[in-house]
């Protein structure tokens, strides 16, 4: 029984360093060992796959997203979202490039846009929903230790524009805006950590109760591997304590919190990779 254990572990990714292997930097190390550190429950970090590997998640277990390393610096990724019959789509594409990379910090750059709605339009939509958005980012990723006890923080800079036509569903701020981010990690052990991030956008989006791109804060675990990682939280959108404005009766009441799941699997698509 043991042995077959060891196997399925193995085989999922979840292995110890040989008793011989080099010291990592934590850098290297977190790389190496977090099939998902190149994001945390929401937000995407400063760090990039490494050459030759890809990575699909599943945001919300729902939300299929794809990345891949081009370069050991540079990453592409995306998101798309079908939803049944009627609803609007949502689609969303970003280009990272990390120029600074040390033993313990990696600070990269990031453009991404992002679309909800539909230009065609649905039977039964409320208008034409159709929300475009566009970020330029800055984002640094600062990382102490290797193995249980590692910490690592992360934040980020940039700015926003948001436009959208005419909606009864979602509701948006337009115009130029900011955003910020701020996470920490740690290991509690060799395959689990503990996260929590806040993001902030000056230029919300909500439909109905739901905070789709709003100031929240959140909290979860994860347990990891080099090749799968699983992710659960909870974030709590900090909208919450606004009480609607007579022009802005949407604001309020607002959902308590949302739970959040991603599912994300790496491999390399190079020969003797990992």
């Amino acid at each position: 029984m043991r042995t077959l254990s060891g196997i399925i572990v193995v085989g999922l990714g979840f292995s110890a360093a040989p008793a011989n292997a080099a010291p990592e930097t934590p850098t290297a190390a977190h790389r190496a060992a977090d099939a998902a550190s190149d994001h945390g429950l929401l937000v995407s970090r400063a760090e990039t796959l490494r050459a030759g590997e890809v990575a699909l998640s599943l945001y919300q277990l729902l939300v299929p997203g794809l990345s891949a390393g081009l370069t050991d610096r540079l990453e592409l990724s995306g998101l798309y979202l079908m939803w049944p019959e009627e609803n609007p789509t949502f689609w969303a594409l970003q280009a990272k490039y990390a120029f600074v990379r040390t033993e313990n910090a990696t600070v990269s750059a990031r453009v991404n846009v992002s679309s909800l709605g539909d230009d065609d339009g649905c039977a039964d939509c409320d208008a034409n929903s159709l929300v475009r958005t566009a970020r330029a980012e800055l984002a640094a990723d600062l990382r102490v230790g290797t193995g249980p006890g590692a910490a690592g923080l992360h934040g980020a800079l940039g700015i926003t524009r948001t436009g959208s036509n005419d909606s009864v569903s979602v509701h948006v701020d337009p115009g130029v805006g900011a955003i910020v981010e701020f996470a920490a990690d740690v290991a509690l052990s060799e395959h689990w950590s503990l996260l929590t991030e806040v993001r902030a956008p000056t230029n919300a989006v909500s439909a109905d109760e739901l905070p789709l791109d709003e100031p929240v804060a959140g909290v979860g675990v994860r347990l990891y591997g080099q090749h799968l990682a699983l992710d659960a939280g909870v974030f709590v959108p900090l909208a919450a304590t606004i009480e609607g404005a007579p022009s802005e009766p949407w604001r309020a009441p607002r959902v308590p919190f949302v739970p959040w799941f991603t599912l994300t699997g790496r491999f390399s698509v190079l020969p003797g990779g990992e």
